[in-house]
């Protein structure tokens, strides 16, 4: 299966049905831990500066049975591109660069037709970039699940020089304008790395330990082979064609680089969580509050300094995922509560860790529990309708149907966009859905929708409608 990115799902698929809101964290993690064979796991939930759950889970590596502590590290994934946003903006604010320049400023051999993607278009994955992923060359499938790698992959894992990336990234194609729409995209944010270095002058990890770590006591966060040859490193696992667990390789930081190449434990979440909560990162000394971001035009997704951003009844989230060949990992942040959840699992690519994440959450505010009784006005019907059409036509590769914005439209038809959802709906595609829960936010209209595959699992989405009653967005909460 291939991996489009560091673990970032468009939906999150929900095993066990609809799960009882009587169920405590304890015996939530459990369940998790045992339908998905997930050998250890770290959650912690955080409120203001207090801790309110923490406990790790199960064992670090299954031949020598250690156990997972909060000081045992795990691979981040792309919840670490918030780092990479934290070092862009200290350079921002030393004057060293400027956001809306364009990238070929700093990175002068790049192609002439990228000299209108800025900084910016990096940050938000609105440069156009094609996922690197997603290509072949990148062996990113036999490195995400193969026991034993061919001399190829072992080079792109082990010995490719981030340059040598890089230069392999100008041959990506753009598959839209810059800022027309949105497509996550790991090349933008390994290129964010690469400006990093040439405008401080400074190994990329070093300019962060530097800026961000050192002054947040995150000391046990390093980069995925570091951390490996300290021995901090958990052993990561995937789950085989046989189904059985097999030990990852590490995700090395020529191949993700600012993209996700971060182990943390979770003690230095903890610390990081807070800093959040007390606004202390590095980034709220200049008086920029991330936390109050109003986006100015509805793209498919909205994403601000390395964070999904969305709003619930209410309350302003933030969130991300991220994945590598053996660990996931699972980030919210809810801005009213001031209240986040971290969790952290050995075991690669496990879509559940989301609404794991979620139904922990909901258990400390019911306010944020998915809803589970069906609407039946007109309204919902329409759109019920559309959501089916829209999974049929990515089942059956053809055209969408009328009632799409046009950002959402372009991504949706893009080589990239139909790759992604054929890859959320690997397990098998939903054959109805059903509206459960509706809001208006602004000038637009929340729909959300439970999507069954069979008795054990769901899919679930929210579906944005504009002013122009367009359907602007497809969330994956």
């Amino acid at each position: 299966m291939m991996r489009f990115n560091f673990f970032l799902s468009f939906l999150t698929v929900f095993f066990g049905g609809n799960q009882s809101f009587s169920q405590s964290p304890d015996m939530l993690i459990k369940e998790f831990m045992n339908e998905g064979k997930v050998p250890g796991v770290f959650v912690a939930v955080v409120k203001n500066d207090s801790v309110l759950f923490e406990k790790a889970y199960g064992i670090a590596d299954i031949v020598k049975g250690t156990p997972v502590t909060n000081k045992t590290c795990m691979e981040l994934g792309s919840i670490s591109k918030a780092f990479t946003d934290e070092a862009i903006l200290y350079l921002y604010y030393k004057h060293l660069l400027d956001l809306d320049d364009p990238i070929t400023k700093y990175l002068p051999d790049a192609p002439s037709r990228w000299s209108v993607i800025t900084i910016r278009n990096l940050m938000d994955h609105t440069s156009g970039i094609r996922e690197y992923l997603s290509d072949p060359r990148f062996m990113a499938d036999a490195i995400f699940n193969s026991s034993a790698l061919d001399e190829t992959a072992n080079f792109f894992l082990n010995r490719i020089s981030t340059d040598s990336m890089v230069r392999m990234f100008y041959s990506l194609p753009l598959e839209f304008s810059p800022g027309a729409t949105w497509s996550y995209s790991n090349p933008g944010y390994y290129l964010l790395g690469k400006i990093g270095e040439r405008v401080s002058g400074k190994n990329f990890f070093d300019l962060v330990n530097e800026v961000l770590f050192v002054p947040l006591k995150m000391s046990q966060t390093k980069a995925n082979e570091l951390a490996s040859a300290e021995g901090c490193l958990l052993q990561g696992y995937f789950q085989s064609d046989r189904d059985d667990m097999k030990p990852s390789r590490v995700l090395t930081s020529n191949y993700a680089f600012s993209a996700g190449a971060w182990a943390t434990s979770g003690q230095d979440m903890i610390n990081y969580i807070k800093s959040i909560h007390l606004k202390t990162l590095p980034s709220d000394n200049e008086g920029y509050d991330w936390r109050n971001y109003n986006p100015e035009k509805i793209l498919p997704f909205t994403y601000h300094l390395g964070r999904f951003y969305s709003s619930y009844h209410g309350k302003h989230i933030f969130l991300h995922n991220g994945g590598t060949p053996g660990f996931s990992s699972s980030w919210i942040y809810v801005k009213e509560d001031t209240i986040s959840i971290i969790v952290l699992a050995n075991r690669q690519d496990y879509a559940p860790i989301d609404p794991l994440a979620w139904n922990i959450l909901a258990w400390y505010d019911s306010s944020l529990y998915f809803p589970t009784d069906t609407l039946n006005g007109v309204e919902e019907r329409k759109y019920e309708r559309m959501i089916y059409n829209i999974v049929k036509a990515i089942q059956e590769n053809k055209p969408f149907p009328k009632g799409l914005s046009e950002p959402l439209r372009m991504l949706m038809e893009s080589e990239s966009g139909r790759s992604i959802w054929k890859w959320i709906f690997e397990r098998g595609f939903p054959k109805t859905n059903y509206c459960v829960d509706t809001e208006i936010i602004g000038k637009t209209k929340a729909y959300r929708f439970r999507l069954p595959l069979n008795s054990k699992v769901e899919y679930r989405l929210t579906a944005i409608i504009n002013e122009k009653n367009e359907l602007a967005q497809l969330l994956w909460w």
